[in-house]
């Protein structure tokens, strides 16, 4: 079992202890549920945290169902938290227990062995994990990704593993094709065998859902009982489009003529793993169509179930969606913001999506059986105060003395246009003379330069920690303006505290308002000329192209970044074939054909609605200087796509980056503060790593840091290293990466994920990344506040 503790607070924590227990309630662990594990926790910084797998024996006397095994930190209240800081102390996760007993089963193995070898103890458990694309055609040939994990407590013997591709979701059989078999060596436990795999997939498949099915030991050779041999299975969903048209059959119920086949969707969505009763979150949906035949529009409906199985029509709606006619490979993507019910119990529920719920598309009914999706929830009721003291001896704890009082602020442009992407600046302080809990802001935008209302366009949900007397919580948010805006002067309110939580008095939250103007001009088309990368105008047709570009906050001058491209056809006919081109320049408002080309795009013909994705990792130019600058796409650059002039004006889009200069430096060995007094800069830096890689992996490592000081600092250089040390690094332990830090204001921090490779000649064993900030004292911090310029995160390397 993996685990991890976080200190979110703002105080270094206590020394304490957690427990793992088993139970069935998915609501909360009781004191008469098994006790798995008891584990000590060390005193944690804030930010810091404490990761690590453990082994736990489950009781025998389990019966097959559905069980929660439950992490309940600082149990016995002392790690010096407030009592309103312990309700959040518990976490779970679902485990499907099957009882202690022999049975039968369709085994992928030709000989027997059925009954357990009589090894006393320490005996080996191969899981394996398999892993492959979510489509392809008949005859093609595919990667899978192959994981075998010994998870028991012996060491086993050399084995086979096979690959085969089936139909039953719940098991292979032994007419299924054979994909590879693959030799397994012996394996220590814990320890685990990775392959990747190139297989050719039957050229005769009909279309349909299959799955890619790895069973481990097929031939009893590991040294498994055989109650460790009955979870030698895994399966991965593949969608296979036959390689060949063919007339089909079908019953499509439209009046459509044409060639043979019907439309297939296949609906997907994603939601947040876990969220409170009442709260709005954001759920990603895509609808594709699998079949041979273009869709009729169609609904889709979103719906809350505590059903794992199918939704009901007694189930909460939370969204209606319309689905536009889409051709054979063409999806439909979307996000929803939706409100789940404030009246729910604490649970396990599903965010179920289904696809023509009237029928409507045209599918047979076959089809339709494949029209719904769901992603798991994890709901906590509303809380309202009070303790519930399972495995924790209920210690008190007061609130601050006087109440908080959030003043917002906000800052947008002073024009866009509708439906454009624009970055809100926003600001709440705590100017009152308690700690502030932590709660939520709101971002509408409004005709009404008074007060927003209920029914004003949500463009952005914020969360706000808890702000202690004084502090501030700033943030940057790029939001999408509605598109059916009309010209006219709008405001961008920002409401701070929305749901009450925060602990103002009544008065407190009347000035929970703050606006910006802003001149909106509507999305219509007009005159004017074109320049840059737009060779011309082409006349006729009417593909409308427009393209989006994200890319990150801020780099170095010669790195290599991920840039999102991404092109929509918005139009009402088909674009044609053209090429799109990505620009760094310094103007904010076009970039030139002087600018330097960081990618060339291949953009393939485009149906209306239809959206051409990808992500180029390009290079910066290594002579940038500092300063601010801008990612540009631009669309049909040759003008190729059948765009008209006027529709060839919005084929620019641009996000903004901050470069710095490349430097040179090394590890600090003592410093050269700039002074004591006030006014000056104090860097904390923080770093999260995996949890666990091998040697000579490529890893994402995440970097923050934060000013927590009085000072603006200066521009300055961190460096990620990995050391075998818990307590400091040196010069000589292995240099993984050095990070550009720009100026920082007071409050504001500095975030960036940095893609490193750990040496290849690492020992298995337990190591820390290290960060170490203004590594060369360049920001203008004392001496005193260079002595936190330190973070770790433990990282094991098998």
């Amino acid at each position: 079992m993996s685990y991890q503790i976080r200190n979110t607070g703002r105080g270094e924590s206590r020394a304490s202890s957690a427990r793992l227990r088993i139970s069935q309630s998915s609501q909360r662990p009781s004191s008469s549920d098994p006790v798995l594990s008891e584990i000590r926790v060390p005193a944690l910084r804030p930010g810091d945290r404490q990761r690590d797998r453990i082994t736990a024996r489950l009781p025998s006397s389990l019966a097959s169902g559905t069980y929660y095994v439950w992490l309940t930190a600082d149990v016995n209240s002392d790690a010096g938290q407030s009592s309103s800081d312990e309700q959040n102390d518990y976490a779970s996760d679902r485990i499907r227990i099957t009882g202690n007993s022999s049975g039968s089963g369709d085994r992928d193995r030709g000989n027997g062995r059925d009954d357990d070898r009589g090894d006393r103890g320490g005996t080996p458990d191969l899981r394996p994990g398999v892993s492959v694309q979510s489509r392809a055609t008949a005859g093609d040939r595919v990667t899978v990704s192959v994981q075998v994990l010994n998870s028991g407590r012996g060491q086993s013997r050399a084995s086979s593993a096979r690959l085969r591709l089936s139909q039953n979701s719940q098991r292979p059989s032994s007419g299924d094709p054979v994909l590879a078999e693959i030799r397994v060596p012996a394996l220590q436990p814990g320890d685990r065998h990775r392959t990747r795999e190139t297989v050719q997939l039957p050229a005769a498949l009909a279309s349909g859902t299959y799955y890619v099915w790895l069973t481990a030991d097929v031939d009893s050779d590991a040294g498994q009982t055989s109650s460790d041999e009955r979870n030698d299975y895994d399966s991965d969903r593949i969608r296979v489009t036959a390689s060949s048209s063919g007339s089909g059959s079908g019953n499509s119920g439209t009046g459509d003529s044409g060639r043979g086949g019907t439309p297939d969707l296949d609906p997907r969505v994603s939601a947040p793993s876990s969220a409170t009763a009442g709260d709005q979150i954001r759920v990603s949906v895509r609808i594709e169509n699998d079949g041979r035949r273009p869709s009729r529009p169609s609904l889709a409906r979103v719906r809350l179930s505590g059903d794992s199985r199918r939704p009901s029509t007694s189930d909460p709606v939370l969204a209606e969606i319309r689905v536009p006619a889409l051709s054979p490979r063409e999806s439909h993507r979307t996000e929803e913001r939706v409100q789940l019910p404030a009246s729910l119990r604490d649970g396990t529920y599903y965010v179920w999506l289904t696809a023509d719920v009237g029928s409507d598309a045209g599918q047979t009914s076959s089809d339709e059986r494949n029209d719904y999706a769901s992603d798991r929830i994890r709901i906590a009721a509303r809380a309202s105060g009070g303790n519930d003291d399972d495995d924790r001896n209920d210690s008190g704890g007061g609130s601050d003395a006087g109440a908080p009082d959030l003043d917002p602020r906000i800052s947008a442009p002073s024009s866009a246009t509708a439906g454009e992407r624009v970055r809100l600046s926003l600001r709440i302080e705590n100017d009152g003379g308690g700690t502030s809990r932590p709660s939520r802001a709101r971002v509408r935008i409004s005709q009404d330069s008074r007060r927003p209302s209920m029914s004003d366009p949500i463009l952005a949900e914020v969360r706000v920690p808890a702000l202690s007397r004084g502090e501030t919580h700033r943030t940057d948010e790029t939001v999408e303006l509605p598109r059916n805006l009309r010209d006219g002067t709008y405001y961008v309110w920002l409401t701070a505290d929305v749901d009450s939580d925060a602990g103002q008095t009544r008065s407190g939250e009347s000035n929970d308002y703050a606006s910006d103007r802003i001149r909106i001009s509507a999305a219509s088309s007009g005159s004017g000329s074109g320049n840059s990368d737009q060779g011309g105008s082409s006349g006729g047709g009417t593909p409308d192209l427009d393209p989006r570009v994200s890319a990150p906050s801020s780099a170095t001058a010669g790195d290599r970044i991920r840039v999102s491209a991404r092109i929509e056809n918005e139009g009402r006919g088909r674009s044609r074939p053209s090429r799109a081109r990505i620009r760094i320049s310094q103007d904010s408002r076009r970039p030139s054909s002087s600018d330097p080309i960081l990618a060339e795009i291949r953009v393939p013909a485009l149906d209306p609605g239809e959206t051409h994705r990808v992500e180029e990792r390009v290079e910066l130019p290594s002579g940038l200087r500092d300063g601010t600058y801008y990612v540009w796409l631009t669309a049909d650059v040759d003008s190729d796509a059948g765009q008209t002039s006027s529709d060839e004006r919005n084929d620019y889009d641009s996000d903004r980056i901050r470069i710095e200069a490349r430097s040179s430096g090394s590890d600090r060995g003592g410093s050269s503060g700039s002074g004591s007094g006030s006014g000056t800069p104090d860097l904390r830096p923080s770093v999260s790593a995996p949890s666990s890689a091998d040697a000579g992996d490529r890893i994402e490592v995440r970097v923050t840091i934060r000013n927590p000081g009085r000072g603006r600092s200066r521009p300055s250089s961190a460096r990620v290293r990995i050391s075998e040390s818990s307590r400091r690094p040196s010069t000589s332990d292995p240099l993984l990466a050095t990070v550009s830090v720009p100026a920082i204001d007071p409050g504001e921090r500095h975030r960036v994920e940095e893609r490193v490779r750990l040496p290849s000649g690492l020992r298995p064993g337990t190591y820390y990344i290290w960060l170490t900030a203004d590594v060369n004292s360049d920001a203008g911090q004392t001496r005193s506040d260079e002595s936190n310029d330190y973070d770790s995160d433990r990282i094991r390397i098998r």
